[in-house]
This record gives C-alpha cells, structure tokens and sequence, in this order.
C-alpha cells in the first residue's frame, strides 16, 4: 500500500513538473514571439521615421533653395533699382550742368545751320526756359539769325528747365533737347548696359 501511495505522489510530482516545464515552454514561446512582436514593430517605426525625416529634410532642401533663389533675385533688383536712382540723378546733374546758355547757343546754331542747309523752306521756333530765352535771343542766336535767310523765333517755355525745344514747322511738329528728354534717353541706354552687367555677373 505504501509502495502504491508513493508511487501515485511520484506519478502527481512528474505530471505537475511536466506541466510545468510545459507551460514554462509555452510562456517563454509567447514572450519570444512578443519580443520579435516589439522588435519588428519598432524597426519599422524606425524606418517610417527615418522616411519622414528624409522627405522632410528634402522639402527643408527645395524650401530653403527656393528662398536663396528669391532672395538673390529680390537682391539684384533691388540693386539694380539703387544703380538706375542713381544714374539716372547723375545723369540729370550732368546734363543740366553742360546746358549753359553759351553752349545752348552753340548747339541750337549748329542744329540749324545743318536743317537749313538742306531745306529751302522753315519756320523755325526755339522754346527754351525764360532766362536762356532771353540771353540766347539778344546774343549769338541774333548773329546767327543775321547770316541764314530763315526767321528764327524764340519763346519761352515753363516746361523746359534746361536745354530746348526746336521746330521747323511753326510748332506743328518738334525735336525734343530739353534736359528731361536727354536724361531719359541717356539713361534708358545706360540701364541696358546695366542690366547686361548684372546678368553676366549673376551667370557668371
């Protein structure tokens, strides 16, 4: 009977070390596959952020290339803008500091000597402002009316402030030398150089 009892305590201890060796197994099975679970799990996050990070530092690329770009670009018209004030002041300086009365006397009998050297016919009108209007009248412009046949008349014109306006139709049509006509047609010449700089030195 003894023999029997402990055999059946010897059965119940194999079986309930066997179970549990068992279901060690199965828990240590299913914290592996948990473990590979979370591993695999956080590869691919790792890789979804690694995704994220690059696109995100290629837009910050593109984004940060594009202000450069128009950054450059703000920055040449800007200066071209500053060149052309700039010019276009020197310019105006220039040119009203050459128009002197004596030198306007100069280019206005040269003007029409040439025109009338090879016309028969004109009416000739000279606008200048007040004061070059006057000294020009009761100087030079006097001898020079003297030696060609056609009248010369001069008036005064509040529009021009240096230089002059001259016809040679009785005013229907006329050439403009006021120094606002020569400063813009100076200038729109220089602008264009200008610019062809500034596209070089950019390409360059």
């Amino acid at each position: 009977m003894t023999v029997q009892v402990q055999e059946l305590i010897d059965k119940i201890k194999n079986e309930g070390i066997q179970q549990a060796e068992n279901k060690a197994a199965d828990i240590e099975a299913q914290a592996q596959k948990i473990a590979e679970d979370i591993v695999k799990e956080a590869r691919q996050e790792k890789e979804r952020i690694l995704k994220d990070a690059r696109q995100e530092a290629e837009r910050f690329k593109a984004s940060a290339e594009a202000s450069i770009i128009q950054a450059s670009r703000d920055m040449i018209l800007s200066l071209h803008k500053k060149i052309e004030q700039t010019l276009q002041t020197l310019i105006s300086t220039e040119i009203k500091a050459s128009l002197s009365s004596e030198q306007l006397g100069e280019i206005i009998a040269a003007v029409i000597k040439e025109y009338v050297k090879d016309s028969s016919k004109a009416d000739i009108k000279v606008y200048l402002n007040k004061s070059d209007a006057e000294k020009l009248s009761a100087g030079v412009l006097k001898k020079l009316q003297s030696q060609i046949k056609h009248p010369i008349e001069f008036e005064s014109a509040g529009d021009v402030d240096k230089g002059f306006v001259i016809s040679f139709d009785g005013g229907k049509s006329s050439f403009d030398f006021s120094d606002q006509s020569l400063s813009e047609y100076v200038g729109a010449f220089l602008n264009e150089e200008v610019s062809g700089l500034l596209k070089k030195a950019v390409s360059a």
